[in-house]
């Protein structure tokens, strides 16, 4: 389905489920590795000192999430059970996201019983974010792109299947304008709300969501299936933003099954999916679609917004992306380890960030990013390390004293796709580098853009390699 289908369907729900939504107030306070958004205020205090042991969170980079969550958690409570406070009574409630690379949510309370409770903590972490908001723009816009879109962005993450573990696999960095980020967001919420009422679905339930037997994989589904109920009442789901994220989450918990396994449960030694089998995404994910067929198909579904012809596309789309293999773990080495970034942060940044920081490192002929050395002539070559995300290769000559860089994206048997990939890239770097002198020239694969600053230059340009292309950049120091 075109991306312009895509949109209008999303009006019509959107039209829908957001007539009468708007996000109560929230304070929101950093503490360590804590974004702690007051979502309803009452009498009871809440201990956040294990913050300070986790890592930072930079509300530069997460502060978006503030309002998106307080929406969504407003949203999430009416549609739970008719109003605010309709769950949470006259409790303490905050929201804490938390920055860490693994994909959760949760909700705890302070007493055995919930009914007995006076507080509660429903939390994020950044990493579910990253996940959503990278899932649903590769989704939104160039779903079949393979440069940018989420099928590039899912074979990215299973290409790694058998080497050593990192926990980033950089999402699509295409840039987005003003517009299509809103887009992005609107959609995106759909998704928060949904893992919210989930929560929700404990607080009415219990820890169980009312399932005594059966295992956490079917009371999971129980509060999956509490939430899709009450969201299709309400026409506030457009399941196909809700199965997405899923789908994503599968591929990436799959690859990191062993590290994740090191990390949370080294004293059994099983790996995620053997600790947690409700982390079965691929499962749940095709529950909710079967609710969805299912819905529609019931003789009061004719009039539902997610029934409407247009989704019918929409259905067999989604269901491919559900049948897609999940890839084998990736390797929980000890050198892996030692080298890779701790488990937090956001993955849509990392290309700016990295670009950036090998441009910061002129100082030192970029020594920092220097990995495997290679012998080439008069100058010495360096793999350089970790390299920016998309990149097929990327090395540091040093000749004479001096360095530069050299990146290389992948060969493309399209012209089409290089030129755009260029532009995609130009407009990329002019927002990593704001005040930098641009200077473009040529055309067509002879085109070329060169960045100038402070920190030296990046000059964008388009190879032929026989009946290929590929896009490059070179990196030098101020002169």
């Amino acid at each position: 389905m075109s991306t312009t289908n895509r949109l209008l369907v999303l009006a019509v729900l959107w039209a829908a489920g957001q007539a009468s939504s708007f996000a109560q107030d929230a304070n929101v306070k950093i503490r360590g590795g804590c974004e702690i958004i007051a979502v309803r205020s009452g009498p009871s205090h809440i201990d956040y000192s294990f913050c300070d042991k986790l890592p930072p969170i930079e509300y530069k980079t997460y502060g978006w999430l503030v309002p998106v969550l307080s929406l969504a958690f407003d949203n999430a409570e009416r549609v739970s059970c008719g109003s605010l406070r309709c769950a949470v009574l006259d409790r303490t409630v905050d929201l804490v996201v938390t920055a860490n690379a693994f994909g959760n949510a949760g909700v705890s309370w302070n007493t055995p019983r919930v009914a007995d409770s006076d507080r509660m903590v429903f939390f994020f972490t950044t990493g579910i974010a990253d996940l959503i908001q990278a899932s649903t723009t590769g989704y939104m816009f160039d779903t079949q792109d393979r440069i940018n879109g989420l099928h590039a962005w899912l074979r990215e993450i299973d290409r790694r299947a058998n080497s050593d573990c990192e926990f980033r696999v950089p999402a699509p960095f295409r840039p987005l304008n003003a517009d299509e980020t809103k887009i992005v967001f609107q959609t995106a919420l759909v998704m928060y709300q949904f893992i919210l009422g989930h929560e929700f679905a404990h607080v009415a339930l219990g820890s169980d969501c009312g399932v005594a037997s059966g295992g956490a994989l079917a009371q999971e589904t129980a509060c999956d299936r509490f939430a899709f109920d009450r969201h299709w009442k309400a026409q506030a789901i457009a399941p196909q933003l809700v199965i997405i994220p899923t789908v994503a989450m599968a591929h990436y918990d799959s690859l990191l099954d062993e590290r994740w396994g090191t990390y949370f449960f080294a004293e059994s030694g099983k790996t995620l999916k053997e600790a947690l089998p409700a982390a079965d995404w691929i499962t749940r994910g095709k529950n909710i679609l079967r609710w969805w067929r299912g819905e529609c198909q019931a003789s009061t579904g004719a009039n539902h917004p997610a029934c409407q012809p247009l989704m019918q596309g929409l259905y067999s789309e989604v269901a491919n992306y559900l049948d897609l293999d999940v890839p084998r773990a990736c390797h929980d080495t000890e050198s892996s380890r030692s080298k890779e970034w701790q488990p937090a942060g956001s993955m849509e940044g990392l290309f700016c960030s990295r670009v950036t920081a090998i441009m910061g490192d002129h100082g030192t002929a970029y020594s920092k990013f220097r990995g495997k050395e290679k012998r080439a002539g008069s100058s010495t070559r360096y793999e350089l390390q970790p390299a920016p995300p998309g990149t097929d290769f990327c090395n540091i000559t040093v000749r004479d004293g001096k360095a530069s860089t050299f990146c290389a994206f992948p060969d493309t048997s399209s012209r089409v796709d290089t030129i755009q990939q260029f532009l995609t890239l130009t407009r990329q770097v002019s927002t990593c580098l704001p005040g930098y002198e641009q200077t473009k020239s040529g055309d067509g694969l002879d085109a070329e853009t060169v960045f100038r600053g402070s920190m030296g230059s990046l000059s964008l340009s388009m190879s032929e390699t026989g009946q290929d292309s590929y896009t490059s950049f070179r990196i030098d120091p101020p002169k």
